[in-house]
């Protein structure tokens, strides 16, 4: 703790005092003026905003998952089709058989 040896020390270390507590004063108001919540019913304090809010960030969360999924599902059934079906839509020319009966040509 500081010692004073008269009164001028005493006025000026308060004069000193008041002056940065003006000072931070000053800088917090800055500081909280900078500062703003978001413009999102997620911090809204009526429950059903932030309900609905939660519920549709939810929403299209799931949606975008559900379509990578799809996509993803599709990719895989075309392949399993492709495969099981690639010899009969797209034959090999040596396996085909000659016909019995050969058509001639004009």
């Amino acid at each position: 703790m500081q010692k004073f040896k008269n009164m001028d020390e005493l006025l000026g270390y308060l004069n000193s005092l008041e002056m940065r507590v003006e000072t931070l004063e000053k800088e917090n108001l800055r500081l909280k003026s900078k500062t703003q919540t978001p413009k999102t019913n997620v911090v809204n304090p009526n429950f059903l905003k932030r309900a609905f809010a939660i519920w549709g960030h939810f929403f299209v969360a799931n949606s975008i998952f559900s379509i990578i999924g799809a996509i993803f599902y599709f990719c895989v059934i075309v392949l399993i089709i492709q495969n099981t079906l690639g010899g009969v839509v797209t034959p090999n020319p040596e396996t085909i058989p000659t016909p019995l009966f050969p058509i001639p040509a004009p």
